[in-house]
C-alpha cells in the first residue's frame, strides 16, 4: 500500500488486489446519558491503539463537538507488507501468551480546562477476528470507563488477510 493509499484510507485489497493491511474505520459514536449531560464535555476523539502499527499521530480521529450522536468519518490504514516489521509485530500480538496483544484499542477523549481525559474505553480483538474468519464491519463496540457506560462507537476492522498471512 503506497502512502497516498494509505492516506486516502483504502486498503490493500482495492489497491492492485493485494490484501497486506490493517484497516480501522471510526464512523458513528452514541453518547450515554451521562456523558451527554456531563457540561465538561465539549469536544470528543477517538485514539486508536494499534499496538504499535501506524504512526501514532495519524491514529486519532480529529475533534468533533459534543452531540449525543457524532460521526467521526475516521479511516486509517497501515500497510503489512511480507516481511515487514509491521508483520512481525501483528505476528507477536496474535502468538502473545497475553490475549489482550491483539487487541485494537478505541478510547474515547475529550479535552478541557482541566487537560485531557478518557471517557471510556472499547476495543476488538484480532485473534477472534482470525478464528471467525471475518473481517468486523460496522460492529458496536461499548466503550466502559470505571464510572460506567461512556457510549457505543461503530467501528470496522479490516485485517483477516493480513492476520492470515502473519
Amino acid at each position: 500500500v503506497s502512502a497516498a493509499d494509505a492516506f486516502l484510507g483504502k486498503s490493500s485489497s482495492t489497491v492492485g488486489g493485494r490484501s497486506d493491511a490493517v484497516r480501522v474505520d471510526v464512523s458513528r459514536l452514541s453518547l450515554s446519558p451521562a456523558v451527554t449531560k456531563d457540561t465538561s464535555v465539549t469536544d470528543l476523539y477517538v485514539e486508536v491503539d494499534l499496538f504499535g502499527l501506524g504512526d501514532p499521530a495519524s491514529l486519532r480521529t480529529k475533534p468533533l463537538k459534543k452531540a449525543a450522536t457524532v460521526d467521526f468519518g475516521y479511516t486509517y490504514s497501515v500497510g503489512v507488507a511480507p516481511g515487514s516489521k509491521a508483520q512481525a509485530e501483528l505476528s507477536n500480538a496474535l502468538r502473545s501468551a497475553d490475549e489482550q496483544d491483539a487487541d485494537v484499542y478505541f478510547a474515547l477523549k475529550t479535552r478541557g480546562a482541566s487537560g485531557e481525559r478518557e471517557l471510556g474505553q472499547g476495543y476488538v480483538n484480532l485473534r477472534n477476528l482470525l478464528r471467525d474468519q471475518r473481517d468486523i464491519r460496522s460492529t458496536d463496540v461499548k466503550l466502559q470507563s470505571a464510572q460506567g457506560s461512556a457510549g457505543t462507537l461503530t467501528v470496522s476492522v479490516l485485517a483477516l488477510e493480513a492476520l492470515r498471512a502473519a
